[in-house]
């Protein structure tokens, strides 16, 4: 389910991975664009988003909870 309803990020409940294998695949074709995933609980987690604005990368965020969720509606 992707939730549309939010103005600054999308964010997708994927109970079966599904979406998020598709969109790893999909996004990792396009050489131009720099794309990595992470794990919202990843120690590095931080700093990979910090890296991902600077440099423009797309980063694909998994296992975010509900309070981040929330956040990221705000």
């Amino acid at each position: 389910m992707l939730e549309s309803e939010t103005s600054r990020v999308p964010f997708i409940i994927d109970p079966a991975n599904a979406a998020g294998s598709w969109l790893k695949a999909h996004l990792s074709e396009t050489p131009s664009r720099p794309f990595e995933s992470i794990q919202s609980h990843d120690a590095r987690f931080v700093n990979q988003v910090e890296l991902a604005v600077r440099f423009g990368k797309t980063l694909l965020i998994f296992d975010v909870d509900a309070r981040a969720a929330r956040a990221a509606r705000a």
